[in-house]
């Protein structure tokens, strides 16, 4: 199930948390496949089989009638991560629509994604526009084959970033379905990898390695000196107005808060010095043990843990469950010190975390203030 939404103002007395939106432009959220100005569109819609191995069947097809062909919408992509299963278990989770939110910039300036269900997906009447691409599920154009090509140098990081600006580039919409189509297997535990068996000692002469590091060098490359052609950018748009339109500067390895908060895009307007004004800023929460409920710490689903600025408007959000949640719980001492670490040009001004136990209820709310400590600590 998706967690439930907590974003926004924080205000001690309120039942709930509104979430955060930006104004849709109707004319830039074309309806679900759009591949033609009436009628009916099929999308194959794949369901996990019974577990063996981790095949998937083609089992039914999702049809959805589609309204009027915005002109802006001519080449729409959709595409999305899989919503996650296990097929080692007999028992498949209903799925539901993800979107794919930028997560962190690597170290050699490779911008990582991660997934999460579309927040009130089942009031959603058209797909999300949507930042990235994933092989996961990637349904267009047949002539995307051409007009996109795959790129035969790339090893692995780097695919889904500059598949999306090469296809934005050339004048395709990206969007998430707001519909749940696919499954995919996220696990690696169990299975021999690439990269487990592309060594020396199985005879490979070009280990997975030198692969992998000739790849990145080459996706970093374009990342930070974009060039046109089959493996580069189109002309109908350009590589600075994916930037734009993504809230990523790939200079400053930097995004903009609505990018980190997974808005749908296009983002509000901002300074033209944006991303030099983004900071690290590391926030430390500290709570009395003794003076939580006792439902937050016997059995909770996870706890919503969220920064916000003066104007008591989030602008991280990275709720504790899990692990982290369970070291919470168990820990030795009087006091639970939790620590985020994000990026924003905002400067934190309170934090608030918020624990929901599993039959669905929030419970008791604490709110504090940034502590001096966690402003000193900014970078």
């Amino acid at each position: 199930m998706a967690r439930p939404i907590a974003d926004g103002i924080v205000r001690r007395n309120a039942s709930r948390i509104p979430w955060a939106r930006i104004p849709r432009n109707s004319l830039m959220f074309p309806t679900a496949a759009l591949l033609e100005t009436s009628g009916s569109v099929t999308v194959p819609m794949a369901t996990p089989k019974s577990p063996s191995g981790n095949c998937m069947r083609r089992k039914a097809i999702l049809s959805q009638l589609t309204g009027p062909l915005p002109r802006l919408a001519a080449k729409p992509l959709l595409t999305t991560y899989g919503a996650p299963f296990d097929p080692r278990s007999a028992a498949t989770e209903n799925g539901e629509p993800m979107q794919m939110d930028f997560d962190h910039f690597t170290v050699d300036g490779i911008p990582m994604f991660r997934p999460r269900a579309i927040p009130d997906w089942r009031d959603l009447q058209r797909p999300l526009r949507a930042r990235f691409v994933s092989a996961h599920f990637l349904f267009t154009l047949g002539a995307f084959i051409e007009d996109v090509p795959y790129d035969p140098d790339l090893y692995f990081h780097g695919e889904e970033i500059t598949l999306a600006i090469r296809a934005f580039t050339r004048g395709y919409t990206l969007l998430h379905p707001h519909q749940h189509l696919v499954w995919h297997e996220y696990t690696r535990d169990y299975r021999t990898k690439h990269w487990d068996d592309h060594v020396q000692a199985q005879g490979i002469e070009l280990e997975w390695h030198a692969r992998d590091a000739a790849s990145r060098g080459k996706v970093c490359q374009f990342l930070t000196a974009p060039h046109t052609g089959p493996f580069g950018c189109g002309t109908e748009r350009s590589f600075t107005e994916y930037e734009a339109y993504a809230g990523l500067s790939f200079t400053h390895r930097v995004a903009q808060d609505a990018t980190l908060q997974g808005l749908e895009p296009p983002n509000p307007p901002v300074t033209p010095n944006w991303a030099t004004d983004v900071r690290e800023w590391q926030v430390r929460i500290t709570l009395d043990r003794g003076a939580l409920p006792p439902e937050a710490l016997e059995a909770p689903q996870f706890w919503y843990v969220g920064v916000h600025d003066a104007s008591e408007t989030e602008i991280y959000r990275e709720d504790a469950h899990g692990d982290e949640l369970l070291r919470l719980l168990t820990g030795d001492g009087g006091q639970i010190t939790i620590q985020r670490r994000f990026h924003s040009a905002r400067q934190p001004a309170m934090w608030a975390v918020w624990p929901f136990d599993r039959s669905g209820r929030w419970l008791e709310k604490m709110v504090g203030t940034v502590d001096s400590w966690s402003l000193m600590n900014a970078a």
